[in-house]
């Protein structure tokens, strides 16, 4: 049991993880890449721990090196929805819905009100949306 355990969860993400760290040590001055966070952006400038990204025209921004997630043309990694243990962790494909308009929102419980006329759809009038009149602070 625990080594089929290990060939399923932990060798995986050890392979991955080394993976990831050889790309990172391989990047190099005038790459496009994509940071952990989704910030795009070409290689400016490098350190031992940190790399200098422009961002924008004249716009640069100093990340950790670890940060580097993928090339801007590499593409993405799908998200897999399957495996083993999906149904005991939550992942699968989502259901799709059974009814037609199953996937619009819920109205607001039986005997609520609503602000229509800023037509926020908030509870008995409150608008916590920032628009509408604010009554002064006292």
């Amino acid at each position: 049991m625990m080594g089929v355990m290990y060939m399923v969860l932990i060798r995986p993400q050890q392979k991955k993880q080394k993976d990831q760290a050889s790309y990172t040590s391989s990047v190099e001055v005038g790459d496009k890449v994509v940071t952990s966070a989704g910030i795009y952006g070409t290689i400016n400038h490098m350190d031992a721990e940190s790399v200098h990204l422009e961002v924008d025209r004249d716009v640069v921004i100093q990340v950790a090196r670890a940060a580097i997630m993928r090339s801007q043309d590499a593409p993405p990694e799908p998200a897999k929805g399957g495996g083993m243990l999906a149904g005991l962790f939550g992942g699968g494909p989502k259901a799709s819905p059974s009814e037609p308009g199953d996937d619009l929102p819920s109205a607001p419980a039986p005997g609520k009100r609503t602000n229509k006329a800023a037509g926020d759809g908030t509870p008995n009038g409150k608008n916590k949306g920032g628009t509408g009149k604010q009554r002064p602070k006292r």
